[in-house]
């Protein structure tokens, strides 16, 4: 077997070489402050609710999952509902997952969410006070906005509505 032995010089120059490269290399910016204001929906929330209209409407289990990821700079959301089907069996009635950050060249909050079936979109989004609510045009429904806040009395409350003038909602969920 043959051994073989670096010059000196290239063994001195080579953390040199190696290290460059990566000493360019700028840090990365810390998660923006505004994603502070969206640590009260962080953690597992379970419950009841109701959800389509009319004698349509059944009520639901559900669960939303709410995690920040990438040192707070994304906030990813799963929610699924689950309701007793004619048959007794279990069936999923709503299934999503989202991610929701803030985009500083926009200066605004924005959410990617993907639901069952392979659909996504983009909707508009507003933070409030210990409140969420996103909002986004339906062919079929008009507008379409969902709230969701939280409090100490009442744990997550969500809503969800649908207006064809933008005037007059109509609550489904």
């Amino acid at each position: 077997m043959a051994s073989y032995r670096v010059p000196e010089v290239v063994r001195m120059a080579l953390p040199l070489i190696l290290g460059t490269p990566l000493a360019g290399q700028q840090p990365a910016p810390p998660p923006p402050v505004e994603m502070r204001a969206l640590a009260f929906l962080e953690g597992r929330w379970e419950g009841t609710g109701r959800m389509g209209t009319g004698e349509r409407a059944a009520e639901a289990r559900a669960t939303e999952l709410v995690r920040f990821r990438a040192d707070t700079g994304v906030l990813v959301i799963e929610g699924k509902g689950v309701a007793r089907g004619p048959d007794g069996q279990d069936i999923v009635v709503h299934q999503a997952f989202g991610v929701l950050w803030y985009d500083r060249a926009a200066a605004r909050y924005r959410l990617r969410t993907f639901r069952r079936g392979g659909e996504s979109m983009e909707p508009d989004v507003t933070v409030g006070e210990q409140q969420l609510t996103w909002e986004f045009t339906d062919p079929r429904a008009g507008r379409i906005r969902f709230e969701i806040a939280v409090s100490a009395a009442q744990g997550w409350q969500e809503r969800g509505a649908w207006s064809r003038d933008g005037t007059t909602w109509t609550p489904f969920v």
